[in-house]
């Protein structure tokens, strides 16, 4: 009889990167789930485990990235004086966001790198 072996590490990993996934695309709702997996993304970043993965570590600074410069593009976007302006850098700002979160959680399910 044979038998399989799965690394449960792998496994664990995929799923708190689909949790974190899943906070950021919260982000139309409230402003605390995308900030909570920052939260988490960052903690993690530092964690030996999640080095050692390539797959997770590319993902956590895909989702970093993505996060800070959506971050940054409201904040801008914020303080533009201009009204049309605010609108187009916070839409533009979404509409990049979650183009990023849909692209990088496709690739999870692949397991893919992005």
């Amino acid at each position: 009889m044979a038998t399989v072996s799965i690394s449960t590490d792998l496994i664990e990993d995929k799923v708190l990167l689909h949790s974190l996934y899943a906070l950021l695309a919260a982000y139309p709702f409230l402003g605390i789930p995308p900030a909570l997996a920052l939260v988490i993304n960052i903690v993690q970043m530092f964690d030996k485990k999640a080095s050692a993965s390539d797959l997770m570590s590319v993902h956590l600074k895909w989702q970093r990235n993505s996060s800070l410069i959506a971050l940054l593009l409201v904040v801008i976007g914020c303080n533009l004086s201009s009204a049309w302006l605010t609108v187009v850098f916070c839409v533009g700002g979404s509409i990049w966001f979650t183009y990023r979160i849909l692209r990088g959680w496709l690739a999870l399910q692949e397991s893919e790198t992005v």
